[in-house]
């Protein structure tokens, strides 16, 4: 289970630079700074990704470990309809006894060619949240054009209802994106992507084709040179980082 991490487009997790994807300059929910997203709302910079669930005890221990993230400050929680983590986070909020306003959900749309409408409908429900306030399209892979537009403007009808306060995507890259610009009412707020120092998307030019658009970039597994590359270059590095802030 790794942390999401929230930028302007920039290479390192603090924002910068005026107009949207820009830090708010204040403390989000559970006290982590927040990012002003390009719909006027707020996303807390740091947030706790959940795992997958495929087994009972792997459903306990993702609900417990959840509500330890949440009374430790992580208010932004990351779930996903393909990884089966919905109903185990909507239980871990109830348990954590944290009011759902000052909570922000982030959930995902499994298949873009599904019925959106009645995917997100049925992700409220595992939920059992009447909102939420992220919901992205998890991945274009295998999708025409014309199929992420379709996708796309559900998602837009879904944000007018009010119960998606910000949609987004992920993994989307700039040839996806620049399909659903080229349709959209509302430009994605976000594109959560994998981000960590040895995947930088420099040579793709994603973060710079984002950061001109306005649209927030959202790391996941950004702790991969520690969890799942080792050894690596970046060892000393974050050695030296956890000794300097109280760390072994």
């Amino acid at each position: 289970m790794q942390s999401t991490t929230v930028d302007s487009g920039a290479n390192n997790s603090s924002a910068s630079g005026p107009g949207p994807g820009t830090s708010s300059g204040s403390e989000g929910l559970g006290g982590i700074s927040s990012l002003k997203l390009n719909d006027g709302h707020e996303i807390p910079m740091l947030g706790y990704g959940l795992g997958t669930a495929r087994s009972r005890d792997e459903s306990e221990k993702i609900i417990e470990t959840t509500v330890m993230a949440i009374k430790n400050g992580y208010y932004h929680l990351d779930g996903a309809q393909s990884y089966g983590n919905e109903t185990e986070l909507g239980a871990a909020i109830k348990q954590s006894g944290i009011d759902r306003s000052r909570l922000f959900v982030t959930t995902k749309l499994q298949r873009v060619r599904d019925d959106v409408a009645a995917a997100f409908a049925a992700s409220l429900a595992r939920l059992d949240l009447a909102y939420v306030d992220l919901y992205l399209i998890h991945s274009p892979f295998g999708a025409s054009p014309a199929e992420l537009q379709a996708a796309w403007a559900q998602l837009e009808d879904i944000r007018a209802s009010g119960r998606a306060r910000s949609i987004g995507v992920s993994n989307f890259s700039a040839a996806d994106l620049a399909a659903v610009l080229a349709t959209a009412r509302v430009p994605p707020a976000v594109n959560q992507i994998e981000y960590h120092p040895y995947l930088q998307h420099e040579p793709d030019g994603l973060l710079a084709f984002c950061r001109e658009r306005g649209v927030a970039v959202a790391a996941y597994a950004p702790l991969t040179a520690i969890t799942r590359a080792r050894p690596g270059p970046c060892d000393d590095v974050y050695a030296a980082l956890a000794r300097r802030h109280g760390g072994e």
